[in-house]
């Protein structure tokens, strides 16, 4: 449910990019854990929303 939050504000944050120019996207994943990183290319190969809910996502938008 938290990374259904995320994805939430992370999209938020990208609407308002896209709506003002000269603003500036940061995009900060954090691993919620130990992720092994060929498991982690194997997912996003197979399942990339099951791979973008093993972080945390934080978005903002700035000048």
């Amino acid at each position: 449910a938290a990374s259904n939050l995320d994805v939430r504000a992370a999209a938020d944050a990208l609407a308002g990019f896209v709506e003002t120019s000269g603003q500036t996207l940061t995009i900060k994943l954090t691993p919620h854990g130990k992720l092994p990183v060929l498991q982690l290319m194997d997912v996003l190969d197979n399942e990339p929303i099951i791979a973008l809910a093993q972080f945390r996502i934080e978005a903002s938008t700035g000048l």
